[in-house]
């Protein structure tokens, strides 16, 4: 993929995360009966719920990691892009709202967004190249 090809995947899903987070969110419906449902909650933590209150921590660590992941990642683009949509898509959440908006619920999995998922995939694929180059 050419560069420009990875800022418009990152324009687009950081916009759809943060879309998707102002139109559910606060919402509740069953899409698969109590499977996959949208169903909001506030996470002042991290990943899955975890560390809850450190708000202000968390933006700082938010910051140095869109640093550090670029410096040493930038040469596996998709795996970036994805982690940095990530981060940013709830570093917003944080800033302005002082926690992040969840919203989705899959079966007894915590609630979860769009920038979630991009930052757990990306992170596979950063994973995948950094274990693959050994």
């Amino acid at each position: 993929m050419k560069k420009t090809k990875f800022i418009w995947l990152f324009i687009g899903l950081l916009a759809l995360d943060q879309v998707t987070k102002f139109l559910l969110f606060q919402k509740e419906i069953n899409l698969i009966g109590t499977f996959l449902r949208i169903e909001s909650s506030m996470n002042t933590g991290v990943a899955f719920g975890l560390m809850q209150g450190f708000n202000w921590v968390w933006i700082l660590i938010s910051l140095l990691a869109i640093v550090l992941v670029w410096v040493l990642f930038k040469k596996y683009l998709l795996g970036v892009v994805l982690v940095e949509v990530g981060i940013i898509g709830n570093l917003i959440d944080r800033i302005f709202l002082g926690f992040v908006r969840d919203f989705i619920g899959v079966y007894i999995w915590p609630n979860f967004n769009i920038a979630d998922a991009c930052n757990t995939i990306g992170v596979f694929i950063l994973a995948y190249y950094l274990i693959k180059e050994d």
